[in-house]
């Protein structure tokens, strides 16, 4: 982002905060600059692209530290193992707020802290899921990122799942979340069949992340909006988590993914009767992503447009 740009946006928020009665401190605003910029725990990169956010050497420093203190530390009584577990977790809350996809990797370690918790005086040794997920951690550090010029996908998806499949659905606009869903011209992209039995709450999961791997492989490094009827599943992929083992095991392959395409999804909420992947996921029992093939040829009929790659 050219510092200039920069300075305008500046002094637009400065007036907008002014014009709402909200006294700014000018004097403590920090000019983007080419160099990096320490902020809140924080290091801002003004690239060519665009403003990245990384964790400072600061906040890694922590993580790092304490996570290999709490690995190493001998078994402790379930308060003190407690009280660590909760400074740990505090500082790597901080750091996965830049991708909050990666708060799934930590399930069983919120579970150990209540068990530690529970034997108060007595002993207690840390549980190996618990090792395994902050090792998982340490390893996905340099990947914890937030790409604010991260521009939104050229396509708009819906998704939706019921107990004999599931399908999605995807359209194309410039501002998804103005425009009703019922007034875009859908094309189904992907149907598919389930090989076995879960929770419909699981299932409209599993369907959001196939809208992230159609969007990545079509276009890597942007935002991925999609509407859902599922509160369960919408609250997941905002979250980042869940406190069900199931969800989010999900959702930690929605992390992955976004590792993996460079995408942020993003969610938003349609009633059932007006989701348009609704009719397609209940005509799916019989299929397997029969669409997937013909989807950008669909796409460029459809729009007038031509695909930008040979697979959605």
């Amino acid at each position: 982002m050219d510092a200039g740009v920069g300075a305008d946006l500046q002094r637009r928020v400065d007036a907008c905060y002014e014009a709402h009665s909200l006294g700014v401190k000018t004097a403590k605003n920090i000019d983007l600059t080419s160099s990096p910029m320490e902020l809140i725990g924080t290091e801002l990169r003004n690239t060519a692209t665009g403003v990245l956010v990384l964790p400072s050497v600061k906040s890694i420093g922590k993580v790092v530290g304490r996570s290999w203190e709490f690995l190493q530390a001998p078994p402790a009584t379930g308060l003190d193992v407690a009280r660590a577990l909760e400074r740990l977790l505090g500082s790597w809350a901080w750091v996965l707020l830049l991708h909050r996809p990666a708060f799934s990797f930590l399930f069983a370690a919120y579970h150990f802290h209540q068990h530690a918790l529970s034997r108060g005086a007595a002993a207690v040794t840390v549980w190996p899921s618990v090792r395994r997920e902050l090792v998982s951690l340490l390893a996905v550090l340099p990947l914890l990122a937030a790409n604010w010029a991260r521009p939104f996908h050229e396509l708009i998806f819906a998704s939706d799942a019921c107990p004999s499949g599931g399908a999605v659905v995807a359209a194309l606009h410039e501002a998804p979340w103005f425009v009703p869903p019922a007034s875009l011209p859908w094309v189904v992209s992907r149907r598919r069949s389930w090989s076995r039995v879960e929770h419909i709450n699981v299932l409209e999961l599993r369907m959001a992340l196939d809208v992230l791997h159609l969007a990545g492989r079509r276009q890597r490094g942007s935002r991925v909006f999609v509407w859902m009827d599922s509160q369960v599943a919408l609250g997941v992929v905002r979250k980042g988590r869940s406190s069900s083992a199931a969800l989010n095991a999900v959702a930690r392959h929605l992390a992955v993914a976004g590792f993996l395409t460079d995408c942020l999804l993003m969610a938003a909420y349609v009633p059932t009767e007006a989701n348009p992947a609704d009719g397609p996921s209940r005509a799916s029992a019989n299929t397997s992503d029969t669409f997937r093939q013909d989807f950008l040829a669909a796409v460029s009929a459809a729009f007038g447009g031509p695909s930008r790659s040979s697979s959605p």
